[in-house]
């Protein structure tokens, strides 16, 4: 269903009148791969997937909070919504893993790691050394690629689009609109194939501007002229900063009350609230080994399970998240 998406942005469109939720930066880094990060698609030569990989943290894309990240053939990540989702898009040409055109061993990897401490953890995403599907078609060779990172934060919920040294020697070809398409998906239907809106970075890659269109006719927006050289980040910051920290997350933890900040059992989570939200336990590394809903009044969460040592708490509640730590002893 996703892949119809592309097809669609590119023959329907017109203007857009509504607001990117995000505000856009646009810097220049050295581009450093990921090293001893987690596999993705564990060796399996991919085309056109979903795969899904915990954040290890509730992640918000616009109003939506997710814990998993969903990545799509390579360009695309989405939340974990079924029917309704938002997306960013790293690039709109369609990729594959060069293994599947070599010797049948995956030579695209896909993998992601958790850095740093709670709440100011940073999940990072790659996808290396990835093929055009249209070189291969039209030309039988793979020796263009490209590597690019997401970056998700803790806390602020920015996304950032990093993008490595890539080889591109044939874009009027491999873009449907013959330059790159780079950007934002709002609330796009897999069903209908409807979307709110769709925002573009548009011109030069090292100072793009923003064109936007919606459903209609007419006109599909104006692309990057050129792809991302290598280096090149675009941070997306979310407009509305109080949905899941400052503000909105004292409103949570207002409604909450945790205890024992050290136990060997279980978990006392009392939820002064009328609907289930969930929650999740992690680790400090940022592997999720408890998660679940509470309901309204005192809950037991049994954390007899887990080996002794520090844990991190996240509740959820629509936009809003609390944070607490506790010892298992």
């Amino acid at each position: 269903m996703k892949a119809a998406l592309l097809c669609i942005l590119t023959l329907f469109g017109l203007r857009a009148s509504a607001q990117l939720p995000y505000t856009l930066s646009v810097s220049n880094q050295v581009y450093a791969p990921l090293t001893s990060a987690s596999s993705i698609n564990n060796g399996l030569i991919w085309n056109y997937q979903t795969f899904i990989s915990p954040i290890g943290f509730y992640f918000r894309v616009d109003s939506y909070a997710t814990s998993n990240f969903d990545l799509y053939n390579g360009r695309e990540f989405t939340d974990d919504t079924i029917n309704i989702a938002s997306q960013f898009l790293f690039t709109d040409a369609p990729l594959f893993d060069k293994g599947g055109a070599i010797d049948s061993v995956s030579r695209s990897p896909l993998q992601y790691i958790l850095t740093g401490v709670a709440p100011n953890r940073i999940f990072k995403a790659e996808i290396r050394n990835a093929g055009f599907h249209d070189e291969y078609s039209f030309y039988g060779t793979v020796k263009d690629s490209v590597c690019m990172q997401v970056w998700l934060y803790e806390g602020s919920n920015i996304v950032e689009l990093r993008y490595g040294p890539s080889s591109v020697t044939h874009d009027t070809l491999y873009f449907p609109n013959r330059k790159p398409k780079v950007g934002y998906v709002k609330n796009y239907n897999f069903n209908s194939f409807a979307y709110q809106a769709f925002y573009i970075l548009s011109g030069n890659p090292a100072s793009p501007t923003i064109d936007s269109v919606v459903p209609g006719s007419g006109y599909s927006g104006t692309p990057l002229s050129a792809f991302p050289p290598s280096g090149t980040v675009y941070r997306f910051s979310p407009t509305n900063t109080t949905s899941t920290a400052g503000i909105a997350a004292t409103q949570l933890s207002n409604t909450l009350s945790v205890y024992p900040t050290i136990t060997n059992s279980e978990e006392n989570i009392y939820y002064n609230g009328n609907k289930n939200i969930p929650y999740s336990i992690t680790d400090m590394d940022g592997k999720m080994h408890i998660n679940g809903y509470l309901a309204g009044g005192l809950n037991h969460v049994d954390v007899n399970t887990l080996v002794n040592g520090i844990y991190i708490l996240q509740i959820n509640d629509d936009a809003r998240q609390a944070v607490y730590r506790f010892v298992k002893q």
